[in-house]
């Protein structure tokens, strides 16, 4: 479901709503319609900022080529435009890699994620014989920081979380998978019956959130792993 389809269904849904169905498009839209479209787009981006474990939200990135003598990295330099977080190493599985070009991907080598202030004391104090990184860290401004300096263009994979879509368009589609847009719809029109003392008869219509909501959570969260 697109932008103005999720816009027709939380109108048609919420029963009380009327002529909204004739919209046929939202640009430029006002009033009441504007409203319903404002809560539409703002339950899509709560529902995305709710947890940060939703799978569809997962990126990867690379391979990109490390600039020589650099070893600190802005999200665009590594060709990411939706900058969430950087994943992080969990047990067992390292996110980031690097391998030397002349080798190939045969040489490809995971990284290990250290915190910012061991980065500090290891590479970002005095000097050090660049080399192929081996380790990374986050920055507190979300830069990429590599260690040691590489002293040549090895080329670095990696992972992050995006940031939250925001419906703008008609023709918008949310990224989660299609069989779960319709969690967006009572999400709104519980944004519209605790916003506005008019739409206040629509708070029994909320009540089928939660089992949508329960059902993307199990098919769009990682699964417990019993080490």
């Amino acid at each position: 479901m697109d932008f103005l389809a999720l816009f027709k269904a939380a109108a048609s849904d919420s029963g009380i709503v009327a002529g909204f169905n004739n919209v046929a498009t939202l640009a430029g839209v006002s009033g009441r319609p504007a409203q319903l479209a404002g809560w539409v787009r703002d339950a899509w981006i709560d529902i995305q900022n709710e947890r940060n474990d939703w799978t569809w939200m997962r990126r990867r990135f690379g391979p990109v080529a490390l600039t020589p003598s650099v070893n600190l990295y802005l999200a665009a330099e590594l060709g990411v435009t939706r900058l969430g977080q950087w994943l992080g190493d969990r047990p067992g599985y390292r996110t980031f890699t690097v391998y030397d070009p002349d080798r190939g991907p045969a040489s490809e080598t995971d990284m290990e994620q250290i915190s910012y202030d061991r980065w500090i004391e290891r590479w970002g104090r005095g000097a050090h014989d660049s080399q192929m990184p081996r380790e990374w860290a986050i920055s507190p401004a979300r830069e990429l920081l590599l260690g040691p300096t590489p002293d040549k263009a090895y080329l670095l994979k990696g992972e992050y979380r995006a940031s939250a879509q925001i419906l703008s368009a008609d023709a918008d589609t949310p990224e989660m998978p299609e069989e779960y847009h319709r969690v967006i719809i009572p999400r709104a029109i519980r944004l519209a019956a605790s916003s506005d003392e008019a739409w206040q008869p629509l708070i029994d219509k909320t009540n089928q959130y939660s089992e949508l909501r329960n059902a993307l959570v199990r098919d769009q969260t990682p699964p417990f792993n019993f080490m």
